[in-house]
């Protein structure tokens, strides 16, 4: 300061520290490793826009990003599931080119290559059917017959299995009286906590675009930050929607997740027993970040056990 005040036209210039350098090598060979990765994949380095390469980030290396280390994960758990999930990828892709031949048109005008892995990751994971208005919803430009591709898929692998299925009497679920259910007031212990960047908080962006009608699918197939989720994730921020006493389209939610019926219901009344947990008031659930205990003071929150058949 002394410098300055005396010479006001000295330049000073500072050594960079040590620790600066340290870390921004890291990041940078973070970011090599991320783009070797994904071009070692298939992916053309120069379909991803420079701004991305620059940094190593953005919604087109998110949407490769997520879809690799997905497969990853799967193939250390088990392979023939990866392998499953490969042929999906594939028969989009050949989906995306026998399209884009026929209407003689590049095939990024049917459907961007990012959006491929995006669209694989979302159908992988869905717990319901994936039809042609969440496919054009999600960025598809021509979605002809591609619903019944990814259809095809999950009756050859049994991925069917994993989604929502029709619930037979002896497993009847909770019936709603109404769609459309506003909470009496916000949990308790909800603690909204918005992002700097948006201003809104986590959940919000999904919630948001569900209530005006969106359907979770295409919400995790185009998320509004670019970064790939699962279904279940779009789910759970609607939830979090609810504990902040947000009104929620529950008939339109419970078309992609089911509520809980009878055995499950008595199975959540025993859970709060053996835990000793006050679903309702405590807080330790909301502090563990515990999905079981979050869906099971929603249900206690919105199904008393006199509703539940």
């Amino acid at each position: 300061m002394k410098l300055l005040e005396n010479s006001p036209n000295t330049s000073l210039i500072l050594s960079v520290p040590q620790e600066l350098r340290d870390l921004e090598a890291h990041e940078r060979e973070k970011r090599e490793a991320l783009l070797a990765k994904i071009k070692h994949s298939g992916v053309d380095l120069k379909t991803i826009p420079k701004e991305e390469l620059d940094v190593g980030d953005g919604e087109v290396i998110r949407a490769y990003n997520y879809w690799l280390r997905y497969l990853e994960r799967t193939k250390e758990r088990n392979f023939e599931r990866h392998e499953q999930l490969v042929d999906l990828h594939t028969r989009i892709k050949d989906w995306r080119s026998k399209t884009a031949l026929s209407l003689k048109v590049a095939p990024a005008n049917i459907m961007s290559e990012h959006l491929v892995s995006q669209i694989a990751y979302a159908s992988a994971t869905a717990t319901g059917v994936i039809d042609q208005k969440i496919l054009h919803d999600a960025g598809v430009r021509v979605v002809t017959n591609l619903a019944k591709v990814i259809e095809k898929w999950n009756d050859e692998t049994g991925n069917n299995e994993n989604r929502l299925t029709n619930l037979n009497e002896d497993c009847s679920s909770i019936a709603l009286k109404q769609s459309i259910f506003s909470p009496i007031k916000p949990w308790q212990h909800a603690i909204y906590k918005p992002v700097k960047k948006t201003g809104l908080a986590s959940w919000e962006s999904s919630y948001l675009r569900f209530m005006k009608g969106e359907n979770p699918h295409s919400i995790a197939m185009s998320p509004t930050n670019g970064r790939p989720i699962q279904v279940a994730t779009v789910v759970n921020h609607i939830f979090q929607a609810l504990t902040h006493g947000k009104t929620v389209d529950l008939g339109r939610l419970f078309e992609v997740v089911k509520p809980p019926n009878k055995h499950e219901w008595e199975c959540l009344v025993r859970c709060e027993s053996e835990t000793d947990i006050d679903v309702l008031n405590s807080e330790v659930m909301f502090n563990t970040g515990c999905f079981l205990s979050l869906f099971s003071m929603l249900t206690f929150v919105l199904f008393p056990p006199t509703r539940c058949c």
